[in-house]
């Protein structure tokens, strides 16, 4: 096979007609105008880029905004094998494509010049096809293959709530990050209400799902809930990501809570937000004795004693007067979000805008579990862990020690990729407490795209060693 055209969908018509000339001109030519995505389909494309001797990048702004298209070319590239570039539609910038040092037809007119200026083109970087490299580089990911596997999920026979939450909060992410992809986004629609139609979906996922499916249809990836207006303009984060994928990984460890009661044989403890009455509290309950929210709090040795030096103010945590004092040092330059605290799973929520990378920024996120009974915290761990795994965490290491004289474990781990962010490092922080007929899980998760940043590393450690968890403030 000569020629291997990659081309984005949405160009279609013009490259139907580049594809049709060549044939005339007698050029043996491949194009995926059959197949239909899918395991197979990326694999048939992947063999014949490594079989043909050329490679058509039909150029225009859709194509650089295809992520399966650029996957092909960086693996053409790889191949060493020779690529034609040619214009098909507009460009914002001729010089700035990654192709752009490549001499470019350009085929937009349809001209007899362009027809055959293409056809020289062709037939002279067929004159000598490069061998295939040895050993052949990686084959890249099969573009959106997470929808395939969140496919598999909604599948499933039984799905808990917080596996539904969990569902929907990756395909929240993958709407915000590749919602300006047609193909993606209706194969995301279309998996938000498989969900939503499913016999045991409950009341929440359902409301959630219909916000994004409302908006879903449009052009571009659903927009999500502004900052609060009194924040600074500096301070809002370019990018909700960070927050997002950082969210489904702690969400799949708090949804063995239920595993838990299951295995202890007792019921779970209702909870309620921060601030908001629920069964286990009046109304009138008490507030915590120290002021709670963004407010940073005095002197970064406050606590118990057997809570280690914090090298950082200590923020307190909203919890309630018969929960867990929760307090966490609060490093220069992170900022909390309401937005992604507000959401009923994380009680605080911090990101880190100065040290974004990609557009991504450093997130911390901390939750907070309980359930009736006395559990033993090793159970819980172990469960905790098992939910890392289950949702494709990989190198996990752990370190069993105590804060505050509480039992506790730190977990790092790679997260499996989440909505097509790569995967990274990860850490997860446990803590329990037990209180005479509760007991209660922190989890403190710390993620960052350049792990090995210098202040990252700094700050995460100096979150993970001062963090606090003391008995309730109302006890």
């Amino acid at each position: 096979m000569a020629v291997f055209i990659s081309y984005s969908s949405r160009d279609a018509q013009i490259v139907g007609e580049l594809s049709a000339a060549l044939r005339r001109a007698h050029h043996d030519l491949w194009i995926d105008d059959q197949l239909r995505g899918g395991d197979a389909w990326w694999r048939a494309i992947l063999a014949q880029i490594r079989d043909c001797d050329v490679v058509l990048a039909a150029l225009s702004q859709n194509m650089l905004a295809s992520k399966a298209c650029q996957a092909e070319l960086r693996y053409a590239q790889a191949l060493g094998k020779p690529i034609l570039p040619v214009q098909v539609g507009p460009l914002t910038s001729v010089r700035t494509n990654p192709l752009a040092g490549m001499q470019m037809i350009d085929f937009q007119d349809r001209s007899i010049d362009a027809w055959m200026a293409l056809d020289e083109a062709v037939r002279a970087k067929r004159s000598a096809p490069p061998p295939l490299p040895d050993p052949l580089p990686s084959e890249p990911q099969m573009p959106f293959g997470y929808l395939m596997r969140l496919g598999g999920q909604i599948g499933e026979p039984d799905l808990t709530a917080q596996q539904q939450l969990l569902i929907v909060a990756e395909l929240k992410a993958a709407l915000e990050e590749d919602g300006d992809d047609d193909g993606a986004r209706q194969d995301i629609r279309e998996l938000l209400a498989q969900l939503r139609d499913r016999g045991d979906v409950t009341f929440r996922t359902r409301s959630e799902i219909d916000a994004l499916l409302s908006g879903a249809g449009a052009s571009v990836a659903t927009p999500l809930p502004a900052e609060p207006a009194s924040a600074p303009p500096s301070a809002a984060p370019k990018s909700r990501r960070p927050l997002v994928f950082a969210a489904v990984a702690a969400a799949a460890v708090i949804a063995v809570v239920a595993a838990v009661v299951l295995l202890s044989g007792g019921d779970p403890a209702p909870t309620a937000a921060p601030g908001r009455a629920g069964p286990t509290q009046s109304a009138a309950a008490e507030p915590a004795a120290e002021p709670a929210g963004d407010v940073v709090v005095g002197d970064p040795a406050v606590g118990d004693t057997a809570c280690a030096r914090a090298d950082a103010p200590l923020a307190l945590i909203a919890t309630d007067a018969n929960e867990p004092v929760l307090r966490i040092p609060r490093p220069a330059g992170w900022e909390p979000n309401e937005w992604m605290a507000s959401d009923g799973i994380f009680r605080y929520a911090l990101y880190n805008n100065a040290l974004m990378q990609d557009g991504i920024a450093p997130s911390a996120l901390v939750a907070l579990d309980e359930e009736r009974g006395r559990t033993d915290p090793n159970s819980i761990f172990l469960l905790k862990r098992g939910a890392l795994s289950a949702i494709g965490a990989t190198d996990v290491t752990v370190e069993s020690h105590t804060v505050c004289g509480l039992p506790a474990e730190t977990v790092r781990y790679r997260t499996a990729a989440i909505a097509g962010l790569a995967s990274h490092p990860a850490t997860a922080l446990f803590v329990a407490l037990q209180t005479a007929d509760r007991t209660y899980t922190a989890t403190l998760t710390l993620e960052a795209v350049d792990s090995d940043n210098p202040t990252f590393q700094q700050d995460s450690a100096n979150m993970l060693t001062g963090f606090q968890m003391l008995p309730p403030a109302g006890s």
